[in-house]
């Protein structure tokens, strides 16, 4: 029953919004599983946008294996075999540097010579620093130390292990990266969803009866619904397109304030009806006052007269 009367209410409010404001009827649950199928939605498109470069980073991590050279880590320092080089891997997405000579205390300070700087790239999408007395990894200009990195990457075999995980395992990493993003999108929803609620506080001042935030964030949450929809089917047709939250919240609360303008005007409309019908009734009443009083005026006469 309440599922068809929240569809009703998303149908019909396409064509006045003022019947979103029969989302205060809705029932908690049934608000609740309209977030998860919209933040669903929201998902799904976000991660259509992103499973390309996800999927090339993989392959290039995976390629980066075939080019190791023979080291070890002794006492945490790295030693490559005799005959081995050391490696600049680059790719579009991932760069791997195994350099013995370089020695690094942070990642602040680490001394390069001209010829290692050109070779390095400083906005690599996932970079792997392996160097004499460290380890580091990082994503563009953010990089940190790896702890352990003497067990971790003992030597090129334990190392080519985690390169080749990612690729063998592929659907895996696709399930939680799915399902890491689900969640981050599901916080930040709701984080939305309370600011729109806060701020159609606002537009609650013109009525005569306060809405509580209650049911100012099923509000938000119903009006919110066919605005998502919208978007994510444009994003399937046209890939590429991706419509942030603040895109969202500014639809959603536009269409809050037609919602509260359009229920005011209907309520006054009422009023107004109201207010004529009584008019009509008092004038009524007064006319048959009037037309009683002159019966007896006249009755009074005739009975005179005689």
């Amino acid at each position: 029953m309440y599922v068809k009367y929240t569809r009703n209410i998303l149908i019909m409010g396409l064509q006045n919004p003022r019947y979103y404001i029969e989302a205060f009827k809705v029932k908690g649950r049934h608000i609740l599983l309209l977030s998860l199928l919209a933040v669903l939605f929201m998902t799904i498109g976000l991660f259509r946008l992103y499973q390309g470069p996800l999927n090339s980073l993989v392959h290039d991590i995976s390629q980066a294996e075939t080019y190791l050279p023979d080291f070890t880590y002794e006492g945490g320092e790295l030693n490559l075999a005799e005959g081995s080089k050391p490696l600049y891997y680059q790719s579009d997405t991932f760069q791997l540097v195994i350099d013995p000579t370089i020695e690094a205390t942070n990642s602040r300070s680490v001394p390069l010579t001209p010829a290692q700087e050109e070779r390095i790239q400083a906005n690599s999408i996932l970079s792997l620093y392996l160097f004499k007395n460290n380890a580091f990894m990082g994503s563009g200009d953010i990089i940190q130390p790896v702890f352990e990195y003497d067990i971790l990457f003992a030597n090129d075999e334990a190392l080519a292990f985690p390169l080749q995980a990612l690729n063998q395992h592929k659907a895996q990493l696709s399930i939680a990266f799915f399902g890491s993003l689900y969640l981050s999108q599901y916080i930040s929803y709701w984080v939305q969803m309370f600011l729109i609620a806060v701020i159609a506080g606002l537009f609650n001042l013109s009525m005569t009866r306060r809405i509580p935030l209650k049911n100012r964030i099923k509000l938000s949450v119903i009006i919110s619904f066919v605005p998502i929809i919208l978007i994510e089917l444009v994003n399937f047709f046209i890939p590429g397109i991706y419509l942030s939250y603040t895109v969202i919240s500014f639809i959603t609360i536009l269409l809050m304030f037609f919602t509260f303008r359009n229920h005011t005007r209907f309520i006054q409309q009422i009023m107004r009806h109201m207010n004529i019908k009584e008019v009509d009734s008092l004038d009524r009443e007064d006319s048959l006052k009037d037309t009683d009083e002159q019966n007896d005026e006249d009755d009074s006469d005739d009975t005179q007269h005689k």
